[in-house]
């Protein structure tokens, strides 16, 4: 899927516009992209992230975690087609 084709925010789901552009700066060439984490921190969409101290934030949704290996949190989908279909071209 190609982002140039796909990518669409449609007008009955609006979001900020900092939301949009920085969407739109993850989703575009090589040459333009954010490459760095220091680029995206000063996304204006992160403007009010304090981030020096935000590992000491509580989570905004508590999960339960019951070893490292729990999956107990994430929906699953059996019936889900999860085979890769490769462009020969």
């Amino acid at each position: 899927m190609s982002w140039k084709e796909a990518l669409f925010f449609p007008p009955e789901m609006p979001i900020s516009n900092h939301s949009r552009n920085l969407i739109q700066s993850l989703c575009c060439g090589a040459e333009t992209r954010l490459s760095s984490i220091e680029d995206i921190r000063k996304q204006p969409f992160f403007h009010a992230v304090d981030w020096e101290h935000i590992r000491e934030r509580p989570a905004a949704i508590p999960v339960n975690i019951r070893s490292i290996d729990d999956t107990s949190n994430f929906d699953e989908f059996p019936n889900a087609d999860l085979s890769w279909h490769v462009d020969p071209g």
